[in-house]
């Protein structure tokens, strides 16, 4: 990616609930700096590449973009770092 970080978050994934047969993947995402050129490249690459990575659907959310601070502070509150450069 080279481009920011990707977390996962909130969801099925990380607890009990998660079922490999039909669950899906949330992940949030803090990209560096981008050009408006290269913001939707860069989003949509890659859930793309998440979504071909894990054969499952991909739910990715911009962290920047989360207003709601009961959904942030539940984002954060279980926040793993995937990744980052």
């Amino acid at each position: 990616m080279g481009r920011g970080e990707v977390s996962s978050s909130s969801g099925p994934a990380t607890g009990p609930g998660f079922g490999p047969a039909h669950s899906d993947l949330d992940f949030v995402v803090t990209f560096r700096k981008l050009g408006f050129d290269q913001y939707a490249d860069t989003y949509f690459g890659l859930l793309e590449d998440l979504q071909a990575l894990f054969q499952r659907p991909v739910d990715l959310v911009v962290a920047s973009a989360i207003e709601n601070p009961y959904f942030r502070q539940a984002v954060e509150s279980t926040r793993t770092l995937v990744y980052a450069d």
